[in-house]
């Protein structure tokens, strides 16, 4: 019965923990469990409080629901946490990238309440974790990762009215900044709005969704930009799908739930082969890894590098988080979950993706992974890597060391070297020199 979520009652507060009565038994709630709550509605955008000891949310008489986590047989009691049933629901898909096995299905809180499988019905916007499908399209249409795109404010006509007036679509970027010219790393790295918006106007929606159709996706998608913002609705499944394709040298695996059937003596009656498809460039694929791989280092899926070895992910989130995603992999396992309201509606304030979604990934990945061996990321022969200059160009000697970091790109597209940029370097030293003697005093 450990693990098993009861009912009880407080009986007694103090500032170390609390007392529960548990019919004929009873249990402790330990400061340690409850100082990870906070106080406050989010749904109402109202900030949690932190708790700072437990008469402030218990009181004698209280009724609350506990987990039972382990018995003291000594002191016959049960150590409990605290437990709240989540109004919110989801979804949880784990597949084999290689060859399209399911080896993990959550499709939602839970069975006895809802038969709805979540991971391969329901439709729901994937927001910024359909952004490296854009990007992937750009790369094969001849952009590299450090091309420029322009972060900056936009507007545009719906061509539809209100009052009379016509309607005008202002996209912002996630906490309403801007960064000017970024790469076209940068702007995925950072889950960036408005340059992706300025890359769909180059690509052309209509594009996007026929690129997009080779990885699988299905779903209704209306021919303008904001279809490269995740303004679709599609399955956790089609996205795991796509996302293997990154994870799988660019080959599009079909998932297989069942691997064989079998009659009682044995006999295999049926059985699943894996059905893969190329459908992108291992190049394409790779460099649309190292990004994500990046989006865990330094971007929006921060919280992955939790379980303890190299793995790739984006997160999603949908307007007024309605809908909170994470989909991330390691060469071995790839593993998506989506998190909202059966009826959408919004989450609460900041209720992100890397927030909401990808700790629910994490501590799944962390158990699934601990016996698999850590494996790097391939690079595939047909990748160059150059040095290249925060504008852009090629690295040359005189270029500081902070302004120059190494970029990959398929073996033919990288910068060339411009041999008339060295007097560059000379002219900066002569430049150095003069100051140098300007500035010493004379004797």
């Amino acid at each position: 019965f450990l693990g098993n979520i009861v009912a009880g009652v407080v009986k007694e507060v103090s500032k170390e923990n609390v007392s529960v009565e548990l019919g004929e038994s009873y249990g402790i709630l330990e400061w340690s469990n409850i100082s990870t709550w906070k106080n406050g509605n989010i749904l109402k955008d109202k900030t949690p409080i932190k708790i700072s000891n437990p008469a402030e949310i218990f009181s004698v008489g209280d009724e609350v629901q506990v987990r039972l986590a382990d018995y003291d047989s000594k002191n016959n009691f049960f150590r409990l946490q605290l437990y709240q049933e989540p109004l919110v629901n989801g979804a949880l898909l784990a597949m084999n990238p290689k060859s399209g096995e399911v080896l993990s299905m959550t499709g939602g809180y839970r069975y006895g309440e809802s038969e709805f499988n979540r991971s391969i019905q329901a439709l729901r916007q994937p927001g910024s974790s359909f952004k490296p499908i854009v990007y992937s399209a750009a790369l094969d249409a001849g952009f590299t990762l450090s091309s420029a795109l322009i972060d900056s404010p936009r507007a545009y006509a719906t061509g539809a009215e209100t009052a009379g007036d016509a309607e005008i679509w202002t996209p912002k970027n996630y906490g309403d900044k801007v960064m000017g010219k970024v790469s076209l790393r940068t702007a995925l790295v950072k889950s960036l709005n408005l340059p992706t918006i300025g890359l769909c106007e180059e690509l052309k929606p209509k594009l996007v969704i026929a690129y997009s159709r080779r990885f699988g996706i299905t779903a209704e998608m209306m021919e303008n930009l904001t279809t490269c913002l995740g303004s679709l609705s599609v399955t956790l499944q089609e996205m795991i799908s796509a996302y293997g394709v990154f994870a799988n040298q660019g080959r599009l695996v079909k998932p297989i739930y069942i691997l064989r059937v079998e009659d009682q003596d044995g006999n295999i009656l049926e059985s699943s082969v894996s059905e893969l498809k190329q459908v992108t460039s291992e190049e394409t694929a790779f460099l649309v890894s190292n990004v994500l791989q990046d989006v865990v280092q330094r971007g929006t899926g921060r919280r992955a590098r939790a379980i303890g070895r190299p793995s790739a992910g984006k997160t999603g989130t949908t307007n007024d988080s309605i809908d909170a995603w994470y989909i991330g992999y390691i060469p071995q396992l790839l593993t998506g979950v989506y998190v909202g309201f059966d009826k959408p509606r919004r989450m609460g304030k900041s209720e992100t993706g890397s927030r909401a979604a990808a700790p629910i990934w994490i501590n799944f990945m962390k158990n699934a992974v601990a016996n698999l061996p850590t494996e790097q990321f391939r690079q595939p022969p047909g990748i160059t890597t150059v040095k290249i200059h925060k504008s852009g160009r090629r690295a040359i000697p005189c270029d500081k060391a902070k302004d120059v970091y190494e970029e990959h790109y398929k073996s033919g597209t990288e910068p060339v070297l411009d041999l008339s940029q060295s007097g560059m370097c000379v002219k900066a030293k002569e430049t150095e020199k003069t100051e140098k003697e300007e500035s010493e005093p004379e004797l």
